[in-house]
């Protein structure tokens, strides 16, 4: 899931700040709770906290520049020697800081009051490369939704249908699975059975005969398939 983080110790700006932020992917169809989660933090400690606690969680983080006690810039540049990898905006009144902020990796640093649409051009923009990618976009009972691929445990083809298995559930897709099979990157699905495609990162034990999931699923595999699904899964272990 897409985690956004805005840290501002201004309870009336964080306030708006997350409304006009959940305002936005909601317009473009982008739903909270499925396809992203937002967070807020008024106080700079909690969300330091969180952040090490959380690094690999989050994958946007907007911040004051003064925040509270605490300076955004020294924060951040902790936080990157800890390796926190996400995007970074800083939101700020203070345009001296914008020279000085360039050794902690910023996505943009923009003053307030903020122009929202302008934000919102760059968060959109952020989540298509970095996070969308990562996620199939089917056409579902007339709606499209987006899954993301590590939610998905193995494709299979039924009658004139695919099933999407997933860790508790199981979702069906009108077509095939050699058209679904082209959208997926072929270092994470690996075809093992001529009506299965699994998802490598949840295997937990391949034999000649089947693959045992990690939320206990099994999956057939072929003779045929067994060569390719076993070469493809030492390949994704040794990445």
């Amino acid at each position: 899931m897409y985690q956004i983080i805005i840290g501002d110790d201004d309870q009336s700006f964080l306030k708006e700040a997350a409304v006009e932020t959940a305002a936005l992917m909601e317009h473009n169809g982008i739903r909270q709770g499925i396809d992203y989660e937002l967070l807020t933090f008024n106080e700079p400690q909690r969300l330091i906290d969180y952040l090490h606690q959380n690094k690999d969680a989050c994958q946007l983080l907007m911040l004051d520049v003064e925040f509270g006690s605490k300076n955004g810039l020294a924060i951040m540049k902790e936080l990157r020697e800890q390796e926190l990898k996400c995007s970074l905006i800083y939101l700020t009144n203070y345009r001296d800081y914008v020279y000085d902020c360039f050794d902690t990796q910023p996505l943009y640093y923009m003053l307030k009051p903020i122009d929202w649409q302008k934000l919102g051009d760059v968060i959109l923009k952020n989540y298509h490369e970095h996070y969308q990618g990562s996620k199939l976009n089917l056409k579902l009972s007339g709606k499209h939704v987006m899954l993301a691929y590590d939610d998905i445990y193995a494709l299979e083809a039924t009658s004139h249908k695919v099933c999407i298995w997933l860790k508790d559930s199981q979702l069906a897709w009108n077509g095939t699975l050699s058209a679904i099979e082209q959208h997926l990157p072929s270092h994470l699905f690996c075809r093992c059975h001529n009506s299965f495609l699994v998802n490598l990162t949840h295997i937990q034990e391949l034999d000649r005969k089947e693959i045992k999931m990690d939320n206990g699923a099994r999956f057939p595999v072929s003779k045929r398939l067994y060569a390719t699904a076993l070469r493809q899964y030492f390949a994704y272990l040794k990445n």
